[in-house]
């Protein structure tokens, strides 16, 4: 498999709805939309009028308020993203509750494009570095195999026991093999050590036997990893998957699969970029978040690439659209711990974990604030650090 950036040229349009303040320099290097931009709630009504946009991007500042409610009433099937101060946002945001998006402040042109991608239609990849991945005859794509599809499907069955799932499983040695083995690590904290695949089905529960088994398949199929950043990319999915059995919520069972799956694109990327590795080593010495790296120095994020291949093994978009925006900052409103932001969340209290960002600067309080998460985190930060010795030792 080889890795290269296809520039597409889209079919959608956008409409920006810009502040008197507010620079257009982002909204300028979006090359591949056809966009127009305006000032001001009237000239954006006046262009609503003459013209059917795919998406329309308003500002904060007297403009959302107005836009939004009108454009859900002429034009439903428009995409509706919301331009906010990142330290002024919160429930109560003006528009907040008729958009499909929101872009925080700073702007950013990854993140625009990113959720534009995402507004219409696509997986969060950003447009201007849409991935084409080619097969070749010595290198292909890794699929999953019919035990592990059995398998997924076997999980996916509200009524499947434990020995269900152990018949499965045992048609793949390998598989086994790393089941007992993932049962046993020390991140599970399990009362005594598991030797009946039937335990281990049962002690690790379906969510965590689902994202453990994609996680196992992952690791082992991406050929020429170096076996050192093949397990750093394994404990950090471990630690990010342990942060998302903690945190909980409804979307549990999609974050977990979406946690421990966020990084697989850091595997491809080292299986067929000789440079990643030292990108990885730069981040992980403090020189910049990696998928900041990734943008500048490939043009791409690990994001958009392993959201790609998970798209194409056919797994649920909510976790394909967690792995896409799991290193964009807040795409989307915030509505109770969905499946992107508990993915996200995962993501950056690893981080911590890891010493490479302070989590002031992945989190801020008006974000929290506004998630009701505020003294949430406090606790959830204490289980990192437990969990941050576990992983030393694992």
């Amino acid at each position: 498999m080889s890795i290269a950036l296809q520039h597409d040229i889209t079919e959608h349009t956008a409409l920006f709805v810009l502040g008197a303040s507010d620079p257009d320099e982002v909204i300028e290097a979006l090359d591949d939309w056809d966009k127009d931009v305006v000032r001001g709630a009237d000239e954006a009504m006046e262009a609503m009028e003459d013209y059917d946009y795919s998406v329309v991007v308003s500002a904060v500042e007297g403009t959302a308020e107005r836009v939004f409610p009108t454009l859900r009433e002429r034009h439903p099937g428009t995409s509706r993203v919301l331009i906010a101060d990142a330290l002024r946002f919160g429930a109560k945001t003006p528009g907040l509750a008729d958009a499909h998006h929101v872009i925080l402040k700073p702007l950013e042109p990854a993140t625009v494009e990113a959720v534009l991608d995402c507004a219409t239609g696509g997986v969060g990849q950003v447009t201007t570095s849409r991935l084409k991945l080619t097969l070749g005859e010595t290198t292909r794509l890794p699929t999953l195999s019919t035990s592990f599809v059995d398998l997924l499907r076997a999980l996916d069955d509200p009524m499947v026991t434990a020995q269900q799932i152990a018949k499965v499983m045992r048609s793949d040695p390998a598989m086994v093999a790393k089941t007992l083995q993932m049962a046993n690590s020390s991140f599970f904290r399990l009362p005594r050590k598991v030797s009946s695949l039937e335990q281990a089905v049962v002690y690790l529960g379906i969510n965590s036997l689902r994202a453990a088994t994609l996680a196992g398949r992952c690791f082992e199929a991406i050929p020429n990893v170096p076996a050192e950043y093949l397990e750093r990319v394994r404990k950090n999915s471990l630690f990010a998957t342990q942060m998302v059995r903690e945190m909980g919520g409804p979307q549990v069972q999609d974050a977990l699969t979406a946690a421990i799956l966020q990084d697989i694109g850091q595997l491809l990327m080292l299986g067929q970029i000789d440079e990643y590795g030292e990108l990885m080593d730069a981040a992980e010495r403090g020189e910049g978040l990696l998928h900041e790296l990734e943008q500048e120095h490939l043009g791409v994020t690990h994001a958009h690439i392993g959201a790609t291949l998970l798209a194409i093994w056919g797994l649920p978009d909510a976790v394909v659209r967690a792995v896409a925006f799991s290193h964009t900052r807040f795409p989307v409103p915030s509505r109770g711990l969905d499946t992107v932001s508990l993915t996200y969340l995962s993501g950056a209290l690893t981080l911590e974990a890891n010493a490479e960002r302070p989590l002031s600067e992945l989190l801020p309080d008006a974000w929290l604030d506004s998630m009701g998460l505020s003294e949430t985190i406090v606790g959830w930060r204490e289980y990192t650090g437990e969990l941050a010795l576990l992983k030393a030792a694992a």
